[in-house]
């Protein structure tokens, strides 16, 4: 597997990275770290150690925080959308896309969908 800018396996995000991105959301919604303490079921020190990417959440507090912080498990987990040896930086596409008018996102998804048959006779034809 290939390493991508996050410094973990494709696909994959580090603890760094996770940590980032958790602090990066929390503060993007504008959420108190007393409110996400108490829901979650964490500490403080704790959740200090995620965003610092100190330590890695279990599964039962990383759905807690996904539901906290009303987020996809995409946004908060994946840096990179792996697909066909190439990496699209993710960063806030999702947010974006999600803001255009329901046309607009169907008329994107069309447009993807092409691109993708597009390269794929591409390559069978290599």
């Amino acid at each position: 597997m290939s390493r991508n800018k996050t410094g973990s396996t494709e696909g994959a995000i580090s603890s760094e990275a996770f940590g980032k991105r958790l602090k990066e959301i929390r503060l993007k919604k504008s959420i108190p770290i007393e409110h996400i303490v108490s829901k979650v079921g964490c500490t403080r020190p704790y959740l200090f150690q995620l965003e610092r990417g100190q330590k890695n959440p279990s599964m039962d507090t990383l759905i807690r925080l996904i539901q906290v912080l009303d987020v996809s498990a995409d946004e908060i987990l994946c840096d990179y959308i792996p697909k066909r040896g190439t990496q699209i930086i993710a960063g806030n596409l999702v947010e974006q896309i999600a803001s255009l008018p329901k046309e607009s996102r169907e008329r994107l998804e069309a447009h993807i969908n092409l691109e993708l048959e597009l390269a794929d006779r591409s390559n069978s034809t290599q």
